[in-house]
């Protein structure tokens, strides 16, 4: 009897043994990152007390709001622990709940809406943190392939950028110039809970001018046994910002499943936020009238520039300012004054080296309407107070966000602030009073998009050319376009966008 004893005591003690073992590795417990951080809270422990709540739950931040994932785009906040999966459709409230969990989770999300993206290897739940907040973040559209070392893509601020990649052998060649000291980092975002994609990245040495491969980086971030994220680090001093520092961004596909899209970010110090100072919202003074209608059957439209032996210039000596009309016109080459055809800007509809119009520029979640080293805001010079009110913002808020406002709406223009919104008026401009109901350049435009470039018109392009580097020594967007290529001083940029309307 005493033996039987002995036989069972032994076999608890083995059954113990392997249940505390479990299935698996043991690696230490799950370090919670400060994003993931539970709703309305920050980091404190949630209770468990007997009749509380013990579900866990995901809410999609964008901007500072609660982001709602559209109806017919079904979204799922997913958990894993290693062992089990569980996953939740967002409501109609914009939250994801699931009960019975019990123990720590990773926390992902079956897809992301177009045009947003987020980190999916920092999001952490567990007994005392059940209620998690995720952020997402705009894509910055770019422009270009990246298919040439001294045509790359040109990345002008930090954030969040994307990348289509069709084979391993696709590398989209990036070059991003700084425009402030401080250590910059670029780091992918690849789920490593996949695990079906490895990004790597290609690191140069050099100048705009000259450059070199010196390594590929293909670890640093978040990983896992087949996805290991890249980050590459690199200091700026105060004596190097302005000069470009070039990678490529590539990847392997498990199975050779292509194309693959590897989401990376551009950070510095951490963030993406260049801590500017707040902009001056710029309102236009020109007495509008609509801008002439030309037959396009009679005239047809015609770029800027002129040559200089086999190149195309931007000459800004060709133009002036009529000053009985106040619009730029060619001057005459008989007379020497400006009384030629008169100078339009392509403002609501493209210009041969922009994507889309000054209209539309923004609605990508970027600012870049806001020129001058950021301290000027020029969105309602452009749109007008209509265009804005179309995209949802109210007209009492009385506020317009000119940079890095977390009191964005998700469901309006990027700069509406949440009325009543804390710290608001801290962070963003508040509008002029004469702004409420004024009108854009957008809003005079003939059926081509344009208006007639006046004196405030030039100088906002001038401006703008400057802030998105479209010139750079050769390299910039209008010297390298596949359009047109054409070259100006610095002085002459301006003319990027302009044109005028001659007789077939």
């Amino acid at each position: 009897m005493k033996q039987l004893k002995s036989i069972v005591a032994a076999l608890l003690a083995l059954c113990l043994l392997l249940s505390v073992m479990g299935c698996g590795e043991y690696n230490g417990p799950i370090q919670r990152p400060e994003d993931s951080r539970p709703v309305g809270e920050t980091g404190e422990e949630q209770g468990t007390e007997e009749g509380e709540d013990t579900s866990f739950s995901v809410t999609l931040m964008l901007n500072g709001e609660p982001f709602l994932p559209a109806e017919d785009e079904p979204l799922n906040a997913q958990w894993t622990d290693g062992f089990s999966f569980h996953a939740a459709t967002f409501d109609e409230n914009g939250k994801a709940t699931v009960e019975g969990l019990d123990g720590d989770y990773k926390v992902t999300l079956s897809s992301v809406p177009a045009g947003l993206a987020y980190n999916p290897n920092v999001y952490t739940a567990d007994n005392d943190h059940r209620h998690i907040e995720i952020e997402l973040y705009e894509i910055i559209k770019t422009r270009g392939d990246g298919d040439d070392l001294y045509r790359c893509v040109s990345l002008t601020d930090p954030g969040v950028y994307q990348v289509t990649l069709n084979s391993a052998d696709h590398v989209v060649l990036y070059e991003f110039i700084p425009r402030q000291n401080g250590q910059y980092s670029v780091e992918s975002w690849v789920d490593v809970t996949a695990n079906d994609v490895n990004p790597r990245l290609d690191v140069y040495m050099g100048t705009t001018a000259w450059k070199q491969f010196a390594y590929e980086q293909d670890d640093g971030g978040a990983a896992s046994q087949y996805t290991k994220n890249f980050k590459y680090e690199v200091k700026v001093a105060d004596e190097n910002i302005g000069n470009a520092f070039t990678f490529g961004v590539k990847g392997d596909a498990k199975e050779n499943k292509y194309p693959i899209t590897v989401t990376f970010v551009v950070q510095l110090n951490g963030g993406f936020s260049w801590n500017r100072t707040k902009a001056t919202i710029i309102l236009p003074t020109e007495n509008f009238k609509h801008a002439p209608e030309y037959d396009s059957t009679i005239y047809e439209f015609v770029g800027a520039e002129s040559k200089d032996g086999t190149n195309n210039i931007f000459d800004g000596d060709r133009f002036a300012l009529n000053e009985e009309d106040g619009y730029y016109h060619l001057i005459d080459e008989t007379t020497g004054l400006p009384t030629g055809p008169i100078l339009f800007a392509k403002v609501s509809e493209p210009c041969r080296f922009l994507d889309d119009a000054f209209t539309t520029l923004e609605y990508h979640g970027n600012k870049a309407l806001t020129v001058s080293n950021g301290t000027e805001n020029y969105k309602l010079f452009i749109e007008g107070w209509g265009a804005m009110m179309a995209m949802g913002q109210s007209m009492d808020m009385g506020y317009f966000c000119a940079s890095g406002c977390p009191c964005w709406t998700s469901n309006a223009c990027p700069g509406a602030c949440v009325e009543g919104c804390e710290n608001c008026t801290d962070q963003c401009t508040p509008c002029p009073e004469e702004s409420i109901g004024a009108s854009g350049y957008a809003d005079y435009c003939n059926s081509d998009g344009c208006y007639p470039v006046t004196q405030e018109l030039k100088d906002f392009l001038q401006k703008y050319s400057i802030s998105q580097l479209l010139f750079r020594d050769g390299q910039g967007f209008v010297e390298t376009s596949d359009v047109i290529s054409v070259f100006a001083t610095e002085a002459d940029q301006w003319l990027f966008a302009c044109g005028y309307y001659v007789e077939k």
